[in-house]
């Protein structure tokens, strides 16, 4: 009989047995049963109420985390095992240029490019198989705007058939990571094809690199000097008493020439060496860091043996900066302003050096993280944004992690969010570490700043011509022989300089160096004051549309040259 009730609603049943025994005694099983009714009802609405409740809750969790994964500043994503979009927030369409509607169903690497597709569809395929944690990072192609990188992590989803993926878009790191190897390929080419010979020393005076041009007036490979030379311990140097001046480079940041005869197989400890017998005309220049402390010491040789002075060149760059190493850990914050409650996401106790959850995050207990010398203007960034009703705010800060005192840089934005009226209510935002992309930038800073000095100081003059021979940089030395300043420089072109006796081999050597990429020629220049030099023009092709010239200045040569010849 109990097993009826269930089929109808216990209010109804309820009423039927009070009609039915409003007339007729009540026995003692009937009055049982209506207060087991009547109990049961009071149960059920205590139940209903509980409910209501939780779905309140429920409803204000999905509203909560719904705009913490719309308002993350990653690109969300769910795939099929095809490689559908069957979910994504609005990081990710704001990454394709598209609205949600549009990239629903559509497949992902539609939008990959060409040469990385292969490396998502590997990707993809991998994560279904391995079923781990798997990254890798392609190109994406964005209707109306320049492609962008993005590192894509996935992980197979507990509906098996689905994988949960999240973009982080890394161009900015990419285009970093391409001007620091640009550099370093830009300087390799710079110290290994200069024809002056180059040693690069430690600022203990151990020899730590040479050229091609090096190797070849000594006759010695790498492994018969580097590391074991030291022009401290140079025998020959100290028996000419040019010791002195050496030290003065290392000691006190001079500069130093000089002209010494010298044969490397003699220098003790050096009897692997061949014996050439040389006369070299010695330049060491010191290389200083940002903070003025003396890192290296390049030292030049030049073969003045014969008559004919080798000529002195130097390749000059300028370093392209905006980015750094590896991507930046991503966090996830939200401030209530209502109740004061604040809750960080497992990324924010990573990256402030904390256990994931240990402590209920406040406010304080954040400030507290934050480099002393930063705090005023990171609590100020956040109280103006709230005070002045902004949109939100972004500040760049340091942090001191907790589990090791370590330093690390973290990019912080914000976005408030409004109730109906108009007034702030919660805070939603994302913590950045970007350290290394601190880094890169100071060494970045720190490497044009040490090469653009030795460029500057380099004996010779050096210039970037674009693919037209227009002048777009110069050094001092060519400044100090043309005459001109760099404005005024920046307006001519290699032939607007040369004089009329030498104008078609300038135009010899202009086709020559767009054909073949180098060209060698003596020609006739004409400075600002009207006098005319002679120099000579080594250039060679550093990209496409842009090519190194260096000049020397052989005007006295020619000079001796034409008396001789007279003579």
């Amino acid at each position: 009989m109990v097993g009826c009730f269930h089929s109808f609603d216990t209010e109804t049943i309820l009423k039927v047995i009070t009609l039915k025994t409003s007339r007729q005694p009540i026995d003692s099983e009937t009055a049982h049963l209506i207060k087991t009714l009547q109990e049961h009802q009071i149960e059920l609405k205590m139940q209903n109420e509980e409910l209501r409740i939780a779905k309140i809750k429920a409803d204000k969790a999905i509203e909560k985390y719904s705009e913490l994964y719309d308002f993350a500043p990653s690109g969300y994503f769910t795939l099929s095992k095809q490689g559908d979009i069957i979910e994504l927030n609005i990081s990710g369409s704001l990454m394709f240029g598209k609205e949600r509607s549009y990239l629903t169903n559509k497949r992902f690497n539609l939008f990959v490019s060409d040469e990385t597709k292969p490396i998502f569809n590997d990707f993809l395929r991998k994560i279904f198989q391995c079923k781990t944690r798997i990254t890798c990072e392609v190109m994406l192609l964005v209707e109306g705007s320049s492609p962008i990188y993005v590192q894509l992590t996935g992980l197979l989803s507990e509906l098996e058939e689905r994988c949960l993926l999240t973009a982080v878009n890394i161009t900015a790191r990419k285009k970093i990571e391409d001007d620091l190897k640009l550099n370093q390929d830009f300087l390799n080419n710079i110290i290994e094809n200069s024809p002056n010979p180059l040693w690069i020393s430690d600022d203990k005076g151990v020899l730590i690199r040479m050229n091609q041009a090096c190797r070849d007036i000594f006759q010695v490979s790498d492994e018969d000097i580097i590391g074991k030379y030291n022009i401290f311990k140079d025998n020959i140097i100290a028996a000419q008493g040019f010791m002195p001046q050496v030290k003065d480079v290392f000691e006190n940041g001079m500069t130093a020439s000089f002209v010494t005869s010298y044969d490397a197989s003699k220098i003790n400890g050096l009897s692997s060496v061949p014996s050439r017998k040389l006369i070299l005309e010695v330049h060491i220049s010191p290389i200083f860091n940002s903070d003025g402390k003396l890192t290296n010491a390049i030292i030049q040789h030049f073969d003045i043996t014969s008559r004919d002075v080798a000529e002195r060149l130097v390749i000059a760059g300028k370093l392209r900066l905006d980015k750094t190493q590896e991507i930046a850990h991503l966090g996830s914050w939200e401030l209530n302003l209502e109740d004061g409650q604040i809750t960080w996401s497992d990324e924010v106790y990573r990256i402030f050096g904390l256990i994931p959850q240990e402590f209920e995050a406040t406010y304080e207990a954040f400030l507290d993280l934050v480099h002393p010398e930063d705090r005023k203007s990171v609590n100020s960034a956040y109280m103006d944004s709230i005070h002045n009703r902004h949109a939100g705010y972004e500040i760049e800060h340091r942090i001191i992690r907790k589990n090791s005192g370590e330093i690390r840089y973290i990019f912080e934005k914000c976005e408030h969010i409004r109730d109906a009226s108009g007034q702030i209510i919660r805070s939603v935002g994302m913590v950045q570490d970007i350290t290394e992309r601190k880094l890169a930038e100071d060494a970045l800073l720190e490497s044009e700043s040490k090469f653009r000095r030795y460029i500057e100081s380099a004996p010779d003059s050096i210039f970037i011509v674009d693919e037209n021979s227009r002048y777009l940089e110069v050094n001092e030395m060519a400044i100090i022989l043309l005459g001109y300043s760099r404005d005024e420089i920046s307006g001519f072109s290699l032939l607007d300089l040369i004089a009329e006796e030498s104008l078609l081999e300038g135009l010899a050597h202009t086709k020559k160096l767009k054909e073949s990429g180098k060209a060698v020629s003596d020609l006739q220049l004409v400075p600002k004051n009207g006098s005319k030099i002679w120099m000579t023009l080594n250039a060679v092709r550093l990209s496409p549309n842009h090519f190194l010239c260096f000049g020397k200045d052989i005007t006295e040569k020619k000079r001796i040259e034409e008396a001789l010849s007279n003579g």
